[in-house]
């Protein structure tokens, strides 16, 4: 990221400070609800800017950022970026002085909405959504959700605070300057509206595409606008696919959309038809508790002879939504999505029969494995075609996939591979091909990116085993 460099330098010195204090209650929303959503960096970063605060205090002292990244193990580009989703998500505000040949800037740390603002915001709860999936989303609701007190039989009669409290209306007016000064110190904080409007999706044209319905556009309310263009945002959605998406959703009575529905129909498209996939792939875990089902999956893989490396692989398949997956491994081999390889990802989503998990495992294979620079459409969609044809559901059958085709190549003339024996349970031992351990720079980068996301799931996985807890 060139950009980061020319708005970043390590000798930049920068200052944190509170706009108010950050609660234990403000943590666990963060844990839980944030960082699937902006991802372990930028995570880190917020509390790496938390921690430069001593207790009881509300700012820090000046610092360098070199020392910021020698704190977190991160080079310039990932700081930089991992600052910017705090930004866009309304968690930090930057401002910014130039002094002499360098920058100061002050970070001003805001803290975390509360859960009920955050499932009642279209934007948020959608991003969760996608990053968690639908069971775990489902679970987090249950978790953060208070339950209303609504005592059946009872009648309430709660005094009011003039019932109990008297004060003459002098003692006002005599201390007004006094309480006048002490509201400014305290002034409220301005969150961030999180917008998720952008010019890619054509607001005009999609309306003409709902004049059949003969909608009341004056129920056309900023909260309908915004979820459709959220869902554009997070699913590429465009005009004439929405359009189609929108249409069970319309009440011909009142002639306007059910957000709702809308927001359902879209989910049981995206998300429903994989999940189900994914619970039928192993029906045996079906009553257990969250850790229960992972040391079951363990103990089952090692059992059919998967390493260490390999259990640790799969289980990060199936941590993360495939856009999310693409840009770890893109950042670490320092490069970018393009616009190409996100609409052929959102595709592959949209039309293949295959769960994220094992939409993962073709990522690596393209990226990691071949070694190539970017996703093809038709290469993936090519293999995507294969693959369901093949009746691949989960990424156990991937991986297998992947090592069978190396091995048909392999046993192929006039081609070369870099292969390894590895032992597997019971001194059983197989040729595969070495996933890691390419020789070219690529592959080498694209094992530190594996490394990283082994210790993201491994944090995620802690923090599952507390909210479980």
């Amino acid at each position: 990221m060139n950009s980061a460099w020319k708005q970043l330098h390590p000798q930049d010195s920068f200052t944190v400070k509170l706009c108010q204090e950050i609660t234990v209650q403000d943590e666990r929303v963060l844990s839980y609800l944030y960082q699937p959503i902006i991802g372990i960096e930028a995570f880190g970063l917020y509390h790496a800017l938390l921690t430069a605060i001593d207790d009881h205090d509300f700012d820090s002292q000046e610092t360098l950022h070199s020392e910021l990244f020698n704190q977190l193990n991160l080079d310039l580009p990932k700081i930089f970026n991992a600052r910017v989703k705090l930004e866009g998500i309304g968690l930090l505000r930057v401002y910014e002085k130039q002094q002499d040949n360098f920058r100061h800037f002050i970070y001003e740390l805001i803290p975390p909405l509360a859960p009920t603002n955050i499932f009642n915001d279209d934007v948020l709860s959608l991003l969760l959504l996608d990053a968690v999936g639908e069971k775990r989303f489902d679970k987090l609701v249950k978790r953060f959700a208070i339950p209303q007190c609504q005592p059946t039989g009872y009648q309430e009669v709660t005094h009011k605070f003039v019932d109990v409290f008297h004060f003459k209306g002098e003692q006002l007016a005599s201390h007004s300057q006094q309480l006048t000064q002490t509201k400014a110190q305290f002034t409220e904080v301005e969150l961030t509206k999180l917008s998720p409007v952008r010019d890619s999706f054509d607001w005009d044209y999609f309306m003409s595409l709902m004049n059949d319905f003969f909608l009341n556009k004056e129920k056309m309310t900023q909260e309908v606008k915004d979820t459709i263009y959220t869902l554009h945002n997070l699913y590429g959605i465009n005009e004439l696919t929405m359009r189609e998406l929108v249409e069970p959703s319309v009440d011909y009575v009142t002639n306007e959309i059910k957000v709702n529905e809308l927001r359902k129909a879209v989910i049981d498209k995206y998300h429903g038809r994989k999940e189900q996939q994914a619970g039928e792939a192993s029906p045996a875990l079906e009553g257990l508790t969250d850790s229960e089902q992972l040391i079951r999956r363990k103990n089952d893989m090692v059992a059919k002879g998967y390493s260490d490396a390999d259990v640790e692989f799969i289980l990060a398949t199936e941590s993360y939504s495939p856009m999310i997956y693409l840009e770890s491994i893109k950042d670490q081999k320092r490069g970018f999505i393009s616009d190409g390889e996100r609409y052929a990802i959102e595709g592959l989503i949209k039309r293949s029969t295959l769960s994220d998990a094992v939409l993962n495992v073709l990522i690596h294979y393209i990226l990691v494995v071949q070694g190539k620079p970017d996703i093809n459409k038709f290469h993936a969609e090519t293999i995507a075609n294969d693959w369901a044809q093949n009746q691949i559901r989960t990424p156990e059958a991937a991986f297998e996939k992947i090592k069978e085709v190396a091995s048909q190549q392999a046993s192929k003339p006039k081609q070369s591979y870099s292969k390894k024996s590895y032992a597997k349970k019971g001194g059983r031992k197989e040729t595969t091909p070495d996933w890691v351990g390419q020789t070219n720079q690529e592959t080498r980068v694209s094992k530190e990116a594996e490394d990283r996301l082994k210790e993201r799931i491994k944090k995620l996985r802690e923090q599952s085993k507390e909210g479980d807890a």
